[in-house]
């Protein structure tokens, strides 16, 4: 079966790691692995070209930086029967490869197949603590088994990510299927979406890990967060059937915060009080397993307030400004 392993490139150092990591795997080897990039990486490209020639690398540039328009290069490029995204800034497990080929030759019906990316080891506290709020349940939701080990199951865009994810490229040919340019981040969301409508198998899988790099900041954690909460509300934009109660529960939580500035009643702090117990709760559970220090642990009902903030507002600020302008775009 071959396999073509599309990522997108904006981080050299992230790239050599992910792809030092492609040459430790097992057989079978990827038929191609395709790196696109806006023009201007160009220098850095050569270098890692040149880097790692012995590696089958095939380079496309272009002069968008619009994800989804770079990822449909990718679809359009690809040789493989399978098209398996990678972020640049992960790295793969040695086995990686292997159980990519098994998993698709087990499920011959499937058209979307992912598994979830965990934390590596050596983060740092920060990057500890913003793993465990994208994998906890009370944070994320059903989301949270994005980055988390869990059974294999049928799956949609709630358990699934671009950063690990592959597609079979006959079926996207035959239903005429890509990446909405409207949509800049979470551009899986609406192509999951419309594969699970028409009723194709979209399968998670614990089997293909990936080693995700956290944002090393609390500001670029909140900002990605941010822009995982406006990109699902212009999928929902796009096609209303990509509503779901959970999606706006942060908003709604973002207006109770914000109302809190004005309504000072002791009972109207209820909420907020039941909110910080049961985060406190989750952030003690992660130290009782021996996941977490107790500073980090006290630290963990911050994070997810300022999560939720951050997605609640990047939701809120989708919804209500209009789609990106396309028009111009070749």
């Amino acid at each position: 079966m071959s396999i073509s392993l599309i990522v997108l490139f904006h981080r050299p150092r992230a790239l050599r790691n992910l792809l030092v990591s492609l040459r430790n795997t097992a057989a079978p080897a990827a038929a191609e692995i395709i790196v696109i990039f806006n023009a201007g990486n160009s220098d850095e490209a050569e270098k890692i070209r040149a880097e790692f020639h012995d590696s089958p690398l095939i380079f496309y540039s272009s002069v968008t930086s619009n994800k989804s328009e770079l990822r449909n290069i990718g679809l359009e490029k690809a040789a493989g029967k399978i098209l398996h995204f990678l972020d640049d800034d992960v790295t793969v497990p040695e086995n990686f490869l292997q159980a990519l080929e098994e998993t698709w030759e087990n499920h011959p019906e499937a058209a979307a197949i992912g598994g979830p990316n965990l934390s590596p080891d050596g983060s740092s506290s920060f990057g500890r603590l913003a793993g465990r709020l994208l994998a906890s349940r009370f944070v994320a939701g059903r989301m949270a088994d994005r980055y988390r080990i869990v059974e294999e199951k049928t799956a949609d865009d709630r358990s699934l990510m671009l950063c690990n994810l592959g597609f079979r490229k006959s079926i996207l040919q035959t239903e005429r299927l890509s990446f909405s340019p409207y949509l800049d981040y979470n551009e899986e969301n609406f192509l999951l979406k419309q594969l699970r409508k028409r009723d194709f198998l979209c399968l998670y899988t614990p089997k293909l890990p990936v080693f995700h790099e956290r944002r090393k900041t609390a500001a670029k954690f909140l900002f990605q967060v941010f822009r995982s909460g406006r990109g699902r509300a212009r999928s929902i934009k796009l096609d209303i059937t990509n509503f779901g109660l959970i999606y706006i529960l942060p908003s709604l939580w973002l207006i109770y915060l914000l109302s809190l500035l004005r309504i000072r009643t002791g009972f109207y702090f209820l909420p907020l009080g039941l909110y910080a117990g049961i985060s406190l709760f989750h952030g003690l559970l992660y130290h009782g397993k021996g996941e977490s220090s107790l500073p980090e642990a006290f630290l963990f009902p911050a994070g997810a307030l300022a999560a939720h903030f951050a997605y609640g507002t990047g939701f809120l600020i989708g919804l209500l400004m209009p789609l990106p302008d396309i028009s111009d775009r070749n």
